[in-house]
């Protein structure tokens, strides 16, 4: 906000700036409340454990997904071209 503001004060910018982080908390926690309550309700231990299995593997995918791409903006030579590949 500040670079964007040529170091002048914007109270608008920094307002958007402060609603736009609150959405994406609310949105984190509004989907660990809906995963929670979808291993709650699965209704045994069994079929909760598979569901929470299920919840880390998609985390651990969109995460891998994040890396990958982060890695193929990097300039030739600082790619992690094994991590791309795999």
């Amino acid at each position: 906000i500040w670079r964007v503001s040529d170091g002048k004060p914007d109270l608008a910018a920094s307002d958007e700036a402060f609603g736009a982080a609150q959405r994406a908390h609310e949105t984190r926690a509004g989907a660990a409340l809906s995963q929670m309550a979808a291993r709650f309700g699965a209704g045994n231990d069994a079929i909760a454990g598979l569901v929470r299995r299920q919840q880390d593997l998609r985390t651990s995918l969109e995460t891998l997904g994040k890396r990958i791409t982060s890695e193929l903006g990097q300039a030739d030579g600082k790619r992690n071209d094994q991590l791309i590949a795999s």
